[in-house]
């Protein structure tokens, strides 16, 4: 059963008791009903178990994550064999080849956005 917060709308008082789902309001010490509160997220680092046994989380901002490392595998792997298939034009308009500052033909290793 999940624990929920409790607060009494004539004294104030509150308190945090384990009951079931449907239950919305209990009995206060001072005769009156306690009403349940709605549940609070105490911050932003909200996570999400993956894996029980190996105690993986899954994060918010796993999506970036994921995104990063694709563009990085791209770019370590696959540009060098996509220079190999495709000509020196469609190469430099996708951005894979470039002329460094002494106008040498580069390959580019990491995504624009990280050099």
């Amino acid at each position: 059963m999940p624990k929920y917060t409790f607060k009494c709308q004539s004294c104030g008082k509150e308190d945090q008791r384990y009951h079931a789902p449907s239950v919305t309001k209990i009995d206060c010490f001072c005769g009156s009903k306690m009403s349940r509160l709605p549940v609070r997220l105490l911050g932003m680092d909200v996570t999400e178990l993956v894996d029980s046994d190996r105690n993986i989380k899954w994060k918010q901002d796993q999506e970036e994550i994921l995104r990063e490392r694709s563009l990085d595998y791209f770019y370590e792997r696959e540009v060098p064999r996509l220079i190999n298939e495709y000509s020196l034009k469609v190469c430099l308009e996708e951005g894979w080849l470039y002329y460094d500052d002494k106008g040498e033909l580069q390959v580019r290793k990491k995504p624009p956005q990280k050099e």
